[in-house]
């Protein structure tokens, strides 16, 4: 639920690989600002200060709400000071408005205009308003199995199965794909849409030759150092077990709408990785990425050519002062990333036995160069994709993450942190952060997912500037699918931006033809 936007470099980098001016910070700014709906409530003081928001910045009517919440752990002040001293980062002045390198507590799409804080979302913002619509009809537990294309490859409408049985749907204008990035590239698949060679292994007769569909899965990979609290320094989990003090935040989340119950974590920051390691590592890491060679190998001149500028914008990253290379994110709990491979409600079990309460920093590399793939695997419209996240295929996504536990580790060794924290739990105490072969094997071990996939129908090489499906007419992907490269932030601020934009196309393709 953490809202964030994307440095401006990074949406500029969409241009520049997709080949399109269009798709940059400046033509997505309005429409972050359009889907948001700011509260200001306790965005006022100390809080300000730690949460520097400038509200020209941000949207006031939107339909996602967007909040601080009230509470913070007492161990986060020191920990925001050892992240400004470690960094060498001053504060974001607007961490929502193109720059955000440095630390600072976040936004998150929690509606507290009215009772209990509640989860702000598509459902409730967008869909449950306008569901009296004579023209909207919302059919649930139903599955497409494809998309219905003419002879000249234009969408005619889609087949679906609902409660066993088999229908068809015609459309008068076009067909609109919002099912992300894993199920998104399935359905173009099974539609006849992709790469011939996949098409042939699955038997699905190819319409639409597209060898991008389903490739260029990048996903933010993410590890952690968890550090034992002193005795009597608070977080989630003193809360959790202790009985008294989880009754007094019930209380305080009821009665109050605060407490630690009433929202999630509440630091976090960018930093670049240039600045982090030294010239000899820079150049290795980015050498790296300018010799990767992808897992998904083509003879497409155009699929090769975008492929070459996203390798060629990472690198640029790597030695950019202003790139946020790296995101660490303060999490007031001991993190069990080990546990979570198949159940991530194991995420945070609580601090090992016989140990004191924990603080987690969650660190990501912001720009993988190493992508995956989600393809279908079956005609079975209903069964899963083939899923690669791809993780750490490259060496230069193992050396900035690596990098990201060393300055982990050294901020909850700074001098600022003295009697706030005992000792290390994550990893072990004998396992040396500090030295890189260490800290590369640590992270390789210690790994999963952001839940951040995105590009497997991506601007330039699947959907043009106008999200329309490439060789194709009446058909738009809009999700995270069409993002053509990571950015340096969670997704979800950036997805309801691109269906706003989306919006815009429409009714100007409809507008132009007299058609709305």
């Amino acid at each position: 639920m953490a809202y964030g936007r994307p440095s401006a470099i990074d949406l500029d980098d969409w241009g520049t690989i997709a080949g399109n001016s269009d798709w940059s910070w400046a033509g997505l700014a309005p429409f972050y600002r359009k889907s948001e709906q700011l509260e200001p409530a306790g965005l006022t003081g100390t809080a300000l200060d730690l949460c520097p928001v400038q509200k020209e910045a941000h949207g006031t009517q939107g339909p996602i709400h967007t909040s601080l919440g009230p509470w913070q752990a007492p161990i986060e002040t020191p920990l925001l000071a050892a992240m400004d001293e470690v960094s060498g980062l001053s504060r974001p002045q607007e961490p929502w408005n193109g720059e955000h390198l440095g630390f600072h507590r976040c936004l998150f799409t929690i509606d507290r205009s009215d009772g209990l804080p509640h989860r702000s979302y598509a459902a409730n913002g967008y869909l449950w308003p306008v569901l009296s619509r004579s023209n909207l009809h919302v059919l649930t537990n139903a599955a497409v199995t494809r998309i219905l294309l003419d002879d000249e490859q234009c969408a005619r409408g889609i087949g679906f199965v609902h409660e066993g049985n088999h229908y068809q749907v015609s459309v008068a204008r076009e067909v609109i794909l919002s099912a992300g990035t894993f199920e998104s590239p399935k359905l173009l698949e099974l539609s006849g849409i992709g790469d011939p060679e996949h098409l042939a292994s699955l038997g699905v007769p190819c319409r639409v030759p597209l060898p991008g569909v389903g490739s260029n899965l990048q996903e933010h990979p993410v590890s952690a150092v968890v550090y034992e609290l002193a005795d009597g320094v608070l977080s989630i989990d003193s809360i959790l077990r202790d009985e008294s003090l989880l009754k007094q935040h019930l209380r305080l989340l009821q009665e109050e709408h605060s407490g630690a119950l009433s929202g999630p974590i509440s630091l976090m920051g960018f930093i670049p990785y240039g600045l982090q390691v030294s010239a000899e590592r820079l150049n290795e890491t980015t050498l790296n990425v300018l010799q990767h060679q992808s897992n998904d190998a083509t003879d497409d001149a155009e699929l090769v050519a975008f492929q070459h500028r996203q390798r060629q914008r990472i690198a640029a990253h790597l030695s950019d002062p202003r790139s946020a290379d790296i995101q660490l994110v303060g999490l007031p709990s001991a993190l069990a990333i080990d546990r979570v491979y198949a159940d991530c409600s194991k995420l945070s079990p609580g601090p090992p036995p016989g140990r004191n309460a924990c603080y987690s920093l969650m660190v990501s590399s912001m720009y993988p160069v190493s992508q995956g793939s989600s393809h279908a695997q079956s005609l079975d419209p209903e069964a899963a994709p083939r899923v690669d996240l791809g993780f750490l295929k490259n060496p230069a996504d193992v050396d900035v993450l690596a990098t990201a536990v060393m300055v982990a580790d050294n901020i909850f060794q700074s001098p600022r942190m003295k009697g706030q924290v005992l000792a290390r739990v994550q990893p072990p105490p004998e396992v040396n952060l500090q030295d890189v072969e260490q800290a590369r094997e640590y992270v390789r071990d210690r790994l999963m997912s952001y839940h951040h996939a995105l590009g497997t129908c991506a601007l330039g090489s699947v959907v043009d500037e106008e999200l329309c499906v490439k060789g194709t007419r009446g058909l738009r992907v809009v999700d995270a699918s069409i993002m053509p490269a990571q950015v340096s932030h969670a997704v979800l601020g950036t997805v309801y931006a691109i269906a706003e934009k989306a919006v815009d196309l429409i009714e100007s393709t409809y507008s132009q033809s007299n058609g709305v």
